[in-house]
């Protein structure tokens, strides 16, 4: 799974920094909300 997927699932933001050792900025970036 991709951390997109990761946080389109619903997964905390931190969870998914965590997991996959990407920075936060880098995660809410990927699917911005409008």
């Amino acid at each position: 799974m991709t951390a997109k997927n990761l946080k389109q699932a619903g997964i905390a933001i931190e969870t998914i920094a965590e997991v996959t050792g990407l920075p936060i900025e880098q995660i809410q970036a990927l699917s911005p909300k409008p």
